[in-house]
């Protein structure tokens, strides 16, 4: 690259954006920061609930966790489990 078009790229503001053009006012500035105004007066404290109302028992889990499931040894010989019947993982066929 020549020597005048690097030159020219720099005084382009060669770049992702574009340079602003000196005649145009700059964009509208941010506002200014207010004061907060009235803030809402806080109510008074809610009453203590009944010692019988249903919202003070605790809720229970939608659904109980099962109990474990006990299911039998698979035969030696199953045909789903046949990777350690053909030898395979380390066992030994019989």
């Amino acid at each position: 690259m020549s020597l005048m078009l690097l030159s020219a790229d720099l005084r382009e503001g060669a770049g992702p954006f574009p340079m602003p053009d000196p005649a145009r006012p700059p964009g509208m500035p941010p506002d200014p920061v207010q004061e907060p105004g009235d803030l809402p007066v806080p109510g008074p404290d809610l009453p203590p609930l009944p010692e019988d109302d249903p919202s003070r028992v605790p809720r229970e889990e939608p659904y109980p966790v099962p109990d474990p499931v006990d299911d039998p040894q698979p035969d030696r010989h199953d045909p789903l489990n046949r990777l350690t019947d053909s030898g395979r993982n380390g066992a030994r066929p019989s």
